[in-house]
């Protein structure tokens, strides 16, 4: 009966432990993430050289470039000169190129991932910047969810929900959580990501974009090639700490159980 009793405890508290890790956060990948893809004919690097479009793929691989308004509203990659007219020294990017949005404009790619149909919360993490030039109302640009292509509700704006402040010239890091009701009719749907400069007339600048999915969204495969860059670090979920207390206390209860025991025999 002492064999079962403690199997049990000891099985209980793996299988919490297995919960909890079952919980984790789920790093979703895409394409070019980084912006570091090559452009059409290459760019040099910390030379101010840009490739853009208002509408495709060339000008930045990976990313569908659309706009808003006719022949108006380009986006595409930068390579910032560190030191220059536009950005300061030291470089606040990462690598050689940024992705950048006029006015206007918007880029959007699906995501190596789908929707599981259950309540949950996308963080989007990215580096925002902008020029000595050209200064950004963040609150005009934005960041949409999409599933198999469309748009869903929940846009939420460029402007930093955690009240880190763009400095001109630089980068900042950003992090954006939109939060999902449970929906089975997203089950299987393919996220997706739009960036837009909705209205702004500075020009967005935005590099190294890293998307976890939580429990909203799990991942479908390898990186999307052309750059890499995406994922977060997985971390528990909020709701998987109290079971992984619970398993590490169901432990050790049944550790010091057992030890008691062979003392008194």
């Amino acid at each position: 009966m002492k064999l079962l009793q403690t199997s049990l405890s000891g099985a209980a508290a793996l299988a919490l432990m297995f919960a909890a890790g079952q919980a984790l956060a789920a790093p979703i990948t895409g394409t070019n993430l980084d912006f570091e893809a090559a452009a059409p004919g290459g760019i040099s690097p910390n030379t101010d050289q840009h490739e853009s479009a208002n509408f495709g793929t060339a000008a930045v691989p990976g990313w569908t470039i659309n706009n808003y308004s006719l022949a108006f509203g380009d986006a595409g990659v930068w390579a910032p000169r560190a030191g220059g007219v536009f950005f300061n020294s030291p470089a606040t990017w990462g690598g050689n190129q940024v992705g950048f949005l006029q006015t206007n404009s918007n880029i959007s790619q699906n995501l190596n991932g789908t929707f599981t149909g259950n309540a949950g919360t996308v963080t989007i993490t990215l580096l925002l910047g902008e020029s000595k030039v050209s200064a950004i109302n963040a609150a005009l640009d934005s960041i949409t969810l999409l599933a198999n292509g469309t748009a869903l509700l929940g846009t939420t704006t460029l402007l930093s929900t955690g009240g880190n402040a763009v400095v001109a010239g630089g980068f900042v890091s950003e992090t954006y959580s939109i939060s999902l009701l449970a929906n089975p009719f997203l089950t299987g749907a393919v996220l997706g990501l739009e960036i837009g400069n909705n209205a702004d007339l500075g020009n967005v600048y935005i590099d190294n974009i890293a998307i976890d999915g939580g429990l909203a969204a799990n991942a479908i495969g390898g990186g999307g090639g052309g750059g890499g860059g995406g994922g977060g670090i997985g971390v528990p979920e909020p709701a998987s700490l109290p079971l992984l207390g619970v398993g590490l206390l169901a432990y050790a209860m049944w550790r010091r159980r057992d030890s008691l025991a062979s003392m008194v025999a």
